[in-house]
């Protein structure tokens, strides 16, 4: 498997992508550093193992574990993706059977291993490389991860039994995620995340994992601007002083759960008569994140009032109250995932005395070389 390359490696990519990451103000140097690359159709395939039907042709973000610097996994950034009703489809891809991983920059093991840097959460890779730069030009010590999408920091983490007693997938936060625990983290989504409902579910998920996390988070909010979309966007747009304020604006997540609560039952509002079920779960979602007990019992009022005649009051008072519940136990298995993350390194002796102890047990008489 690939590890980081030394300082100097070619990174192979066309001036006209030396023009666009300058755009963002992302030095040459620090893309030779994170292995970013241009490759072909076939260079592709053969190099990186993205077998997608149609043009491969594209930029290579290489996905490197922040620690012992092996490749885990490559995201392409495509150059010519399908097009579908006139919209771009499948225009970042990775590796078919690649687990998700989290976006790191390069030389980041002593960020990682520092509880005292704050980590700032995007979704794209080159917001990751402009925040990077970003902060080395301003002094500034934050330790960005990207997900690759809202929804890119869940993935499969390995198997379960199903309802049948078959195995299936078990989806949940990467392990990764729990870089976050106990530290100051500001989430910094694409401004999407304030107009579009389900960015916004999506936000609510990872903030309430992260607090779950014991980490200490705050809502960095990209303004709506025209052309602007990412962080990257923003640095492009307004410079090294539009990242700073956005940061310097960043307020504590519960507070802005309350917002994203009341955003939500107006989307309801204005789907009535017929609000759809989805929009009425964001809903009732988003008010179970809200803290203040008070704040939430008059948020449980407003969508009750907007629901009345369409659902009961007692239905909606009870589904909050169950996704409250969930939270907790959510919470709690939280807890339980990092104590087991972080515990030490097994003692394979002490395990295999166990083992042959329990053998030994049931009448079957086996030592362990």
């Amino acid at each position: 498997m690939d590890t980081v390359p030394q300082h100097g490696a070619n990174c192979s990519l066309a001036p006209a992508d030396l023009k666009m990451f300058a755009r963002f103000l992302i030095p040459p140097e620090l893309l030779k550093q994170a292995r970013v690359e241009r490759v072909s159709d076939s260079e592709a395939r053969e190099k990186f193992g993205i077998t997608i039907s149609g043009d491969k042709s594209g930029v290579v973000f290489p996905y490197f574990s922040p620690l012992d610097g092996v490749r885990r996994t490559a995201r392409l950034r495509r150059d010519h993706p399908d097009m579908e009703g006139g919209k771009a489809r499948n225009k970042y891809v990775s590796p078919f059977g690649d687990r998700k991983h989290l976006y790191f920059p390069p030389r980041c093991a002593d960020y990682v291993k520092d509880p005292t840097v704050t980590v700032v959460v995007v979704e794209a890779e080159k917001s990751v490389l402009a925040l990077t730069a970003w902060a080395e030009r301003t002094g500034r010590k934050i330790l960005p991860i990207a997900t690759g999408g809202c929804w890119g920091w869940r993935g499969q983490i390995g198997k379960k039994d199903g309802p049948d007693g078959e195995r299936v997938d078990e989806k949940g936060p990467l392990s990764e995620l729990t870089v976050c625990s106990d530290r100051e983290v500001y989430v910094m989504l694409d401004a999407n995340a304030d107009t579009q409902q389900a960015v916004r579910a999506a936000r609510s998920v990872l903030v309430r994992v992260l607090c779950s996390y014991g980490a200490r988070v705050r809502i960095a909010r990209v303004p709506a601007i025209p052309g602007v979309n990412g962080p990257d966007d923003l640095l492009a747009h307004g410079g090294d002083d539009a990242i700073r304020s956005v940061l310097d604006l960043a307020v504590p997540a519960l507070e802005s759960a309350a917002t994203d609560a009341e955003a939500a039952i107006e989307v309801v509002r204005k789907a009535l008569p017929h609000p759809g079920v989805d929009k009425m779960r964001q809903a009732m979602d988003a008010i179970a994140d809200v803290p203040d007990d008070l704040h939430q019992e008059v948020l449980k009022g407003y969508l009750s009032d907007a629901l009345r005649g369409i659902i009961p009051k007692k239905r909606v008072l009870d589904e909050v109250a169950a996704r409250v519940q969930r939270r907790e136990q959510e919470r709690a298995d939280s807890v339980q995932q990092l104590e087991y993350t972080t515990a030490g390194p097994v003692d394979g002796a002490q395990v295999a005395e166990v083992i042959a102890g329990f053998l030994r047990l049931i009448g079957v008489n086996y030592s362990f070389p």
